[in-house]
């Protein structure tokens, strides 16, 4: 059984996370945490969490860490991360309720069996503002959370005119002591046409 240091450290060997010291990498899953911890619920209940662009399994795998009795759906493009994703996801220490979906998240929103069934949606260094917060709105139950790992000392990139169709308001969350966050919670449910396909998304975006 692996360590979850010794997860990571397979993750950079296959440069599936970025140059930063791995104690950077944990501190910005644990700023993750900081933030679930900060929100109104049950930390004890079962939730569902949806993790956009997986990667090397930064935050998912720190947070599955943390609550190993909660239900996660890992999401991944890239085929050989997809992999060590499903991988790392059979260690023990993660709960053992770890499903990874190979392909493009606006795909996996449209699927009735994800499709308005998370409480929580987390992305890190997935896309821009606008296609971030298209890609994630479908996910999530009404009242439910996404929460986005931002650039530090960032302008606001989370406009209230394009956050209205997808059925996102902003919310003030006091920053934890690792990292710098947005979460939005979901009012009311997505305009039926988002998430577009990726073309558009990418051509179009929404602010």
């Amino acid at each position: 059984m692996k360590t979850l240091f010794e997860t990571l450290e397979n993750a950079r060997k296959y440069k599936f996370l970025g140059p930063a010291p791995l104690e950077e990498h944990l501190k910005n899953g644990m700023g993750f945490i900081e933030v679930l911890n900060r929100l109104s619920f049950d930390s004890q209940a079962s939730h569902r969490l949806i993790d956009l662009g997986s990667g090397g399994g930064i935050p998912a795998f720190v947070i599955a860490e943390k609550f190993p009795h909660w239900s996660y759906l890992l999401v991944e493009r890239k085929k050989k991360r997809a992999e060590f994703l499903s991988w790392a996801a059979e260690n023990p220490i993660f709960g053992g309720n770890i499903e990874v979906f190979f392909g493009e998240a606006e795909k996996a929103a449209r699927d009735e069996k994800f499709e308005g069934k998370a409480d929580f949606v987390t992305a890190r260094s997935f896309a821009p503002p606008p296609k971030t917060a298209e890609c994630g709105c479908r996910f999530l139950k009404k009242g439910g959370f996404m929460i986005i790992s931002e650039p530090p000392k960032t302008m606001d990139r989370w406009p209230k005119t394009g956050l209205v169709p997808l059925g996102f308001e902003k919310i003030e969350t006091k920053q934890p002591d690792f990292g710098t966050f947005q979460a939005l919670e979901l009012r009311n449910f997505p305009d039926q046409r988002y998430p577009r396909r990726p073309g558009a998304i990418n051509k179009k975006p929404l602010w």
